[in-house]
């Protein structure tokens, strides 16, 4: 059933974004495509999500994320945690989200989305094997 409300979920935000972000829109499809089981037929939306005005406006960010997310667990699955990470370098300092902020935070928040999902900041910061749980799980220092 979860598998079954993702993919109707998908196919919602893909209708939301056609006409705004028909770019956003096309990879979601690919993505859609990609999970669906052999054989199984097209996916129309849930014409009730189409209504919610929340939906409608978060759609594009939302698909985004979705493209994001598949693009990290792709890479990562195809290359491995290690390969996929050792490239990333330090973002510019201009635009370090907090003061404490280094290359190791953006490598452990990739790897957070990886694991846990995009936005699961909680998770992240319990995660023993991030660099969270040293930088702000014991302390009182805020996530950015």
């Amino acid at each position: 059933a979860i598998k079954y409300l993702s993919r109707k979920w998908l196919s919602t935000l893909i209708q939301l974004c056609e006409i705004e972000q028909p770019s956003t829109a096309l990879q979601l499809v690919h993505i859609l495509r990609e999970i669906m089981p052999a054989g199984e037929g097209g996916t129309p939306p849930m014409a009730v999500l189409t209504k919610w005005d929340k939906i409608k406006k978060y759609a594009i960010s939302w698909g985004a994320r979705i493209i994001l997310l598949h693009r990290i667990n792709r890479a990562v699955g195809t290359y491995g945690e290690e390969a996929v990470l050792e490239g990333v370098r330090m973002i510019g300092e201009t635009t370090l989200p907090a003061s404490w902020w280094e290359r190791k935070h953006d490598i452990d928040l990739l790897r957070g989305i990886a694991r846990h999902g995009f936005g699961a900041v909680n998770k992240m910061i319990k995660d023993k094997e991030l660099c969270f749980q040293q930088t702000i799980g014991a302390s009182s220092t805020p996530w950015p």
